[in-house]
């Protein structure tokens, strides 16, 4: 099993692609924290503005999307990223495609962030399934998150990597950026452990901020998925491609 200091030792920038705002805390608050901890420089990018992440019909999107954009910006700086370095798509909730779109948006940033390695969803699985204490856990892979998952592994290869692909991005700033390296969070398949035991407390307070999704419960059940007796990890699946 790959840790820590096998996957990020070498690393400078880490780009994080994720679906809504809060997924970042859930699968990599940890990561980030000691990423951060380590000076490396992260950037966060959202699809969606998370305006339609309510079971509450009197909420308007326009409103809950200022609310989730703020509470995301408050956990970041609580990991110590930068507000320079959070940005949003702002796509509507469900309505995430894999198309050219955006996977053209995608390259663009990793063009010009030129990132070491990126960290997605996890782009396949449906669901995926948590075992504790003879408990089975079944969660279902939102497909928001799926379609993040396959536009950014997209980008990653070959549209931000080769030239001939979004030629207005090389006049506008960026370049060709060849990243080999890809980390999905956790599915069927996992074969890194991040040890997060001493951010912990960290990430907690990260998953707090999010006051219009979680409350005290939510918090501890989330914790409670990475938790292993008195430490805790995140878990994905590190991949190098072959170039």
């Amino acid at each position: 099993m790959l840790s820590y200091e096998d996957i990020f030792k070498n690393k400078n920038r880490v780009l994080f692609v994720m679906a809504h705002p809060d997924d970042v805390d859930v699968f990599y608050g940890g990561t980030i924290c000691r990423l951060t901890e380590d000076g490396k420089e992260v950037r966060v990018v959202v699809v969606t503005n998370g305006g339609r992440g309510s079971r509450e019909n009197d909420v308007s999107e326009s409103d809950l999307a200022k609310t989730r954009e703020k509470e995301q910006l408050k956990a970041l700086s609580n990991y110590g990223v930068e507000k320079k370095n959070f940005s949003t798509l702002n796509y509507l909730d469900g309505t995430v495609e894999n198309d050219m779109k955006l996977i053209g948006e995608i390259s663009g940033i990793i063009r010009k962030f030129k990132p070491d390695m990126v960290c997605t969803h996890e782009p396949h699985g449906y669901y995926f399934k948590i075992e504790k204490q003879d408990k089975k856990r079944h969660f279902v892979n939102h497909r928001d998150h799926r379609m993040t998952g396959r536009s950014t592994l997209d980008a990653v290869y070959p549209f931000s990597r080769d030239i001939s692909f979004f030629k207005d991005q090389i006049t506008n700033g960026g370049s060709p950026c060849v990243v080999s390296e890809v980390m999905f969070t956790f599915d069927r398949e996992v074969n890194t452990k991040i040890d997060i035991t001493e951010v912990a407390g960290r990430k907690t307070k990260g998953l707090f901020c999010h006051k219009s999704q979680f409350d005290k419960e939510h918090v501890e059940s989330i914790m409670g998925m990475f938790g292993e007796g008195k430490k805790y990890f995140e878990k994905g699946n590190y991949i190098k491609l072959a170039w």
